[in-house]
This record gives structure tokens, sequence and C-alpha cells, in this order.
């Protein structure tokens, strides 16, 4: 089991592999500034894939400035992730000989519409402490969100996120991610596209703020650029200017949604140039910092009585968390992780590279 375990979803083609493919290069430059450098590598099966959809996005903003195209169409944009996908980065910091995994798991829009499928959605929870939900910015934005919910399927991600049980105490980070939000970054409207996710997933919002467990959960918008010189030109319009929509119910996933979107180049700055995309990766490394320290903080408040017989439950529990999957487990791997000091040392270093706001940034709820 990796040791920690990273969800990624939202609609098909909101763009979460893009984010994937413009976050390491980000990353590396950031790290170059740590003194026990943290280095993050992909396995040689996630960097071909990464390496193949950074190729094709780059090779996008190359082409048309080449041929000097105005805009194109998402449908030249490769293939949709209509599977489950995993990513699988090697964390480690010069001078330590340990290293760690961490797993990206891309889960598909389609999941949230069945119930079978909503299952195993389930079962790839119950093993993350961090979640992020990528979201399309264009969809979010344009014709005042009237096409939102149809699109980045934001009713079906907050009736799935308040059925998730959680009953052993598990710390969770929520990360809602915007991407494809060039034109709104350039236009200098980040503060827009950020009250608009609040306005979207407002349900949810006050959930993790009023909810039973709201002391448990660390919630933050963090938008990233992961292309930088593409922004969004329009959706397909019809003779009268309508924007065209799918009204076709068989396809649940594309029921409603505009049936095409156009990019083009960003006059003032054409070229292939992400940005933020690091972040996420800065505020998964800051959420184990602050919840180790709350761990350890907890832990020293409780008597010698308790702490003794929290031992003895933990000893007589471990077949059965292994049978039913609970996080006490986990919890002990994170317990291995965080006793890095080189890493934990690096790790400060780094997250003093957090953006926590401006554009768009803010963390909106931090029990830590």
């Amino acid at each position: 089991m990796p040791d920690i375990n990273v969800l990624m979803f939202g609609s098909y083609r909101a763009g979460k592999t893009s984010i994937l493919a413009s976050m390491i290069d980000s990353f590396e430059n950031i790290e170059t500034s740590t003194v026990n450098k943290i280095s993050l590598k992909a396995i040689p099966e996630t960097e071909k894939l990464l390496q193949d959809k950074k190729i094709e996005l780059k090779s996008k903003v190359e082409e048309n400035i080449s041929s000097s195209k105005t805009e194109w169409s998402t449908n030249d944009w490769g293939r949709k992730t209509d599977a489950r996908y995993d990513y699988e980065f090697i964390m480690s910091v010069d001078g330590s000989q340990n290293k760690y995994s961490i797993n990206f798991a891309d889960i598909p829009g389609e999941w949230l519409v069945t119930v079978e499928d909503c299952k195993k959605l389930e079962e790839e929870i119950a093993t993350c402490q961090i979640i992020i939900i990528a979201i399309d910015t264009p969809h979010l934005m344009e014709e005042n969100g009237a096409y939102c919910d149809a699109f980045n399927i934001t009713s079906q991600i907050s009736r799935f996120i308040k059925r998730i049980k959680n009953e052993q105490d598990v710390a969770r980070m929520f990360l809602f991610t915007p991407v494809k939000c060039e034109k709104y970054y350039y236009e200098g409207r980040m503060d827009e596209v950020n009250q608009r996710i609040k306005k979207e997933f407002e349900t949810l919002f006050e959930y993790f703020q009023h909810g039973r467990r709201k002391d448990l959960y660390t919630i933050a918008i963090t938008p990233v650029l992961t292309m930088g010189g593409v922004v969004f030109s329009d959706f397909k319009r019809d003779s009268n200017l309508k924007v065209v929509v799918n009204e076709n119910p068989s396809n649940r996933m594309n029921y409603l949604r505009p049936l095409d979107t156009y990019y083009k180049l960003y006059d003032k700055n054409p070229k292939f140039e992400p940005k933020y995309c690091e972040q996420p990766i800065l505020y998964l490394l800051n959420f184990i910092l602050k919840n180790r320290k709350f761990s350890v903080q907890k832990k020293e408040k409780k008597s010698m009585f308790w702490r003794f017989a929290e031992l003895v439950c933990a000893i007589i529990a471990v077949p059965i968390d292994i049978l039913t999957g609970d996080f006490e487990h986990l919890k002990e791997l994170w317990s291995e992780l965080l006793n890095d000091t080189l890493l934990i040392e690096s790790a400060i270093t780094a997250t003093e590279h957090i953006k926590t706001s401006g554009d768009g940034y803010e963390i909106v709820q931090n029990p830590f």
C-alpha cells in the first residue's frame, strides 16, 4: 500500500490529468530552494503517461503558434479519462535513505452516476486523506454558471462527499482546484472564480463548516494554470448565438452540456507556461506536517492510563483493521513516514512557498 493516497475526481475533461502532467516541473522549481532537497519522481509507468500528456499540452500551443490557427475545439484534445488511472510518485530527501510513495488515483466522473460505481468510489476514499476536486473553470463561470452543474457535476459530488462515513476521527483535506482558468487570471477575475466555487458548492461548504465532523476537515481553494498561454474562447453556438447543448439523455455524463468548447492562444504570452501547479503538493506536505503535530499534541494530553488502554486496543484491533479497511493501519504508515527528521525539516522549508491568498487562493477552513 502506498504511504500517501490522494484521490482526484471531477467530471471527464475537467483537467485532472493535466494538473499532474504540469505538477512535477513546477514542484522541482520549488524544491531546489530547500536545504535538503525533496525529490518527487514518477515511477516509469506514470512517467510515460504524464510525459505523453505534457507533450500533448505543449504541442497544442506550439502547433497553433506555427499554423496561426486562431482557436480550436476540445474535441481535438485526445482521449478522455474514462477509467481509473493510478499515478505513482516516489518522494525522497537528499541525505536520507528513506523513500515514500504517493499515489494519485484519477477517478472518472462517471463513477458518481451509478450506485455500483459509487460503492467503488467509497472504497477508494476509505484509503485517502487528501481529495482533490478538479473544476472546469469556463463551465463554472460562463453564461452565469448555467452549465456548471451539468459539466462539473457539482450536485453529485456534494451529495457523495456528504455521505462519506467518518467514524474513526480521520482528518481529511479537500482541495477545490479550478483548472483552465487562464482567461480569468489574466482578466484579474480570480476572486470571482473563488466566490463562484463557494456558490456552486454552497451546501457542501456548509456541511464542512457546520457538520458534526467539522473539526476534521481542512478546506482550500487552489487554482492552477495548467497551460498558461491558452485561454477560453467560447462555447459552440447556433445561428442565433445560443449555446448548443447535448439534448440526448441517453448519455448522462454529456446531457445538457455544451456540445463543444473552444480555446485560443493568449496574445500577450502565447507559450506553454504552467503556474501554481506545485501548490497541491505543498498543501499535501503541509497537511501531513500539521496533522502530525496535531496528533502528537492530542496524545500528549491523554493520561498514562488511556495511553496504555489505547495501545492494548490497537494491538487487539490490528487484525480487524486489515479485514474492515479501518484507518488504523494507515495511521501507522503515516507515523513511520513522519519520523523521518530530514523529510520533516525539508517539508517545512518547502511549505514556506505555499500560497494562501491572492489569485483566488483561500484556506477556507483549517482546524489545525
